[in-house]
């Protein structure tokens, strides 16, 4: 059952960050990751794990503020540039949880070039997104998110949460960072395949 499958795979990847993360000076193994959740239940024949390193703040809404995240890691950074239109099959380095903007519901992506941007849902039926404003840049070799002059109208949830892809599948915690995999930020999807 897929739902078993999910809960299996769940409690191993929260047992792998108990085990080995959580912690300072701490680095994160990809391919002992993998290798835990294909021997965490006998049917899991293979697995298409992605990472993601995430950094949070809280923004003062309705306050126009600049923002520097410092991932301390680079960011993949060989994703074609995306227009002012991003269809949902086109890939992006940085995304973030939601938060509202000029009356939409929005995230930051940057733009494959070195640019952040504010992106709102686009028209309904069509899917994508679309730029409502620059917003800043992206250092992609240095993993540095730079938010000039944000400002939401209100956050969803307590926190922004900023997603980057790495470049290298291994993360080492950086500059007085806990390493961790927080449950929040699990996601398993179950496809079976039959042989």
């Amino acid at each position: 059952n897929n739902d078993d499958i999910r809960a299996i795979v769940t409690s191993a990847i929260q047992n792998f960050n108990l085990i080995n993360l959580n912690g300072f000076n701490k680095t994160l193994f990809y391919s002992n990751l993998v290798s835990e959740i294909d021997e965490s239940q006998i049917s899991i024949v293979s697995n298409d794990t992605e990472i993601a390193a995430i950094k949070t703040f809280i923004p003062e809404p309705l306050t126009i503020k600049n923002y520097d995240i410092d991932f301390g890691l680079a960011f993949v950074d060989d994703l074609s540039e995306i227009k002012s239109f991003r269809d949902e099959t086109k890939r992006t380095t940085i995304t973030s949880t939601p938060f509202f903007f000029a009356g939409e519901q929005c995230i930051l992506e940057d733009d494959g070039i070195g640019n952040m941007r504010i992106m709102a849902s686009n028209v309904p039926n069509v899917p994508g997104r679309r730029v409502i404003k620059e917003i800043g840049t992206v250092n992609y070799e240095k993993g540095i998110v730079k938010l000039i002059g944000f400002d939401p109208q209100s956050i969803v949830g307590n926190e922004i949460r900023i997603f980057a892809k790495t470049k290298q599948k291994d993360i080492t915690a950086q500059r007085r960072t806990i390493l961790a995999i927080r449950n929040q930020d699990i996601i398993v999807n179950v496809e079976q395949v039959r042989q």
